[in-house]
């Protein structure tokens, strides 16, 4: 009975360790480039991390070498929607939509992910 307590414990402890991975991950700051909108939902934005990103979709070239993370993100505010603008976003996963969304102007489907505030300065120092 004690080694099934233990092996209990050990399992809850486990399960609880990885289930709050994605957690700790979608509450920090990332650094983002904006490259368009995205369809079909012209409110999203397209961009591309400047840093690997588990929550974004790997962008691979013809030799299957990661060249980019990129991501629809929604509630973007307008500021931030220049190409080329280079910015800082919170974000959580956008969990009533699908997490990729197929766009005929675009060549692959990305992640679909939800702002949860933008900002010039890194939101990491805040």
């Amino acid at each position: 009975m004690k080694k099934r307590s233990i092996l209990s414990v050990l399992l809850l402890f486990v399960f609880l360790q990885f289930s709050c991975e994605k957690d700790l991950q979608t509450s920090m700051c990332y650094q983002v480039k904006y490259l368009s909108a995205y369809c079909p939902n012209a409110d999203a934005s397209l961009v591309s991390f400047t840093t690997k990103n588990k929550d974004a979709t790997p962008i691979t070239d013809s030799n299957g070498d990661v060249i980019d993370y990129q991501a629809a993100i929604l509630n973007v505010p307008a500021e931030f929607k220049v190409p080329g603008k280079v910015f800082y976003v919170k974000y959580h996963f956008n969990g009533g939509e699908e997490e990729t969304i197929p766009c005929p102007a675009i060549t692959l489907p990305v992640k679909v992910l939800s702002a949860d505030g933008a900002s010039e300065q890194d939101c990491r120092s805040n």
